[in-house]
């Protein structure tokens, strides 16, 4: 399936839009309240427990956010912030999975 045809499916989830101080949904319309998070699962304990700016939302990670992804989407959270994302490695699986729960992404932007 090439890029294109992704862009034309359902899966993709539209995007948001300003007017004035408010967002909206720019395929219904309706005003977009967002409801999120800050998204960094560190461990509480073992090696990774001390690890700062790690990629926990690369696809090599699946087992660690995938079910998070879950929870996130039965408490209503339709958008997570990520840190500490490493732009050389994927992020499909990730990416791909937030928007089939509904779930936006909002990557910040840091210096190395």
């Amino acid at each position: 399936m090439a890029f294109g045809d992704l862009a034309t499916t359902d899966a993709w989830l539209p995007p948001i839009i300003t007017k004035g101080n408010k967002f909206f949904d720019s395929k219904t319309g309706l005003e977009f309240r967002m409801k999120g998070m800050a998204y960094y699962p560190r461990p509480n304990s073992g090696e990774m427990a001390d690890v700062s700016n790690y990629d926990w939302a690369a696809d090599e990670h699946e087992a660690v956010w995938k079910p998070h992804l879950e929870v996130l989407k039965d408490l209503g959270v339709n958008t997570v912030r990520l840190y500490s994302v490493d732009p050389s490695i994927p992020h499909d699986k990730f990416m791909c999975a937030c928007a089939e729960a509904g779930i936006y992404v909002m990557v910040g932007i840091t210096a190395p």
